[in-house]
C-alpha cells in the first residue's frame, strides 16, 4: 500500500515537473509564433520547391575540355554538342548517359557542353585522352555501354591501352 502511494506520488511529481519544464522552455517559442500570426505578418504558404532546372555551362570547345579532363582524371568525360533543333534537354542527356555508364560499371563521369550550329545533338566519350565518337543521340546509349566496356578493359589491362571508334 505504501509502495503504491509512493509510486503514484512520484509519477504525479514527475509529470508536473515535465509540464513545468515544457512550459518554461516552449513559452518563448509560442510567443514568437503569436507575433508572427498578426495580420501584418501572415504566414506565407510556399509551394513545394521544384528541383531547379539543370543549366549546363557552355564551353567554347567541349571536346578539348573533355579530352583534357580524361587525361588528368579516371573515368569517362562526355563532350556534348547541343543541336539547335533537339527536343532532348542537357539534363536528360546527362541523366540517361550517367545511368548507362553507372550500370556498365563506370561511376566517374563528367560532362562538357558546347552549343552546336547544326540541328542535331552529338556526344563523344573520352578516357585516357582518347575519344569515341561523335555519336548522334539515337546511338549514344549503346555507344556509352561500349565505351564503358573499353574503358574498364583498359583499366584492368594498362599495357594494352587502345581505343576504337565505330
Amino acid at each position: 500500500m505504501a509502495l503504491s502511494k509512493l509510486r503514484t506520488g512520484f509519477t504525479r511529481q514527475a509529470a508536473a515537473a515535465t509540464l513545468t519544464a515544457a512550459a518554461v522552455l516552449f513559452m518563448p517559442l509560442s510567443n514568437t509564433f503569436a507575433e508572427d500570426a498578426k495580420p501584418e505578418n501572415k504566414p506565407v504558404v510556399l509551394a513545394a520547391a521544384a528541383t531547379p532546372a539543370f543549366t549546363p555551362v557552355l564551353l567554347e570547345d567541349a571536346r578539348g575540355s573533355a579530352q583534357d579532363w580524361s587525361i588528368q582524371n579516371p573515368g569517362i568525360a562526355v563532350a556534348v554538342k547541343l543541336g539547335t533543333q533537339s527536343d532532348i534537354t542537357p539534363q536528360q542527356i546527362r541523366d540517361v548517359l550517367t545511368t548507362e555508364f553507372t550500370n556498365s560499371g563506370v561511376n566517374d563521369v563528367s560532362f562538357f557542353y558546347e552549343q552546336n550550329d547544326t540541328p542535331s545533338t552529338a556526344v563523344a566519350y573520352y578516357y585516357s585522352g582518347k575519344g569515341d565518337g561523335p555519336f548522334l543521340l539515337n546511338q549514344a546509349r549503346a555507344q556509352a555501354r561500349d565505351s564503358a566496356a573499353q574503358y574498364l578493359f583498359q583499366q584492368s589491362h594498362p599495357g594494352m591501352a587502345f581505343t576504337y571508334n565505330q
